[in-house]
């Protein structure tokens, strides 16, 4: 009696067929889901690169601009150094 029942529960062959099907699309819905993962991943890693490589463009780009307004000041402050000592002169010259 055992035997039959035994063989009564065992899955038949179309029932084998269909659950190694089944466990080959889990198989490959797995290894789909993990290349996207992957190529998740890698994304991730270009729009950090991408973030860091506009980060370092603005900088230089801050950089450029400081060293432009620090040209800027140092000229008018010589200009007015200048402008005062031609000052100084033509008093100068004046009072001579």
């Amino acid at each position: 009696k055992d035997t039959l029942s035994s063989i009564e529960s065992a899955p038949t062959f179309a029932e084998l067929f269909k659950i190694n099907d089944l466990k080959a699309q889990a198989q490959a819905k797995d290894t789909v889901i993990l290349k996207l993962k992957e190529k998740l991943n890698s994304f991730k890693g270009d729009i950090k690169e991408s973030k860091v490589k506009r980060d370092v463009q603005e900088i230089k780009t801050l950089n450029i601009e400081l060293d432009h307004k620090e040209k800027v000041l140092v000229i008018t402050a010589l200009k007015e150094q200048l402008n005062k000592l031609k000052g100084q002169a033509v008093l100068t010259e004046a009072v001579s």
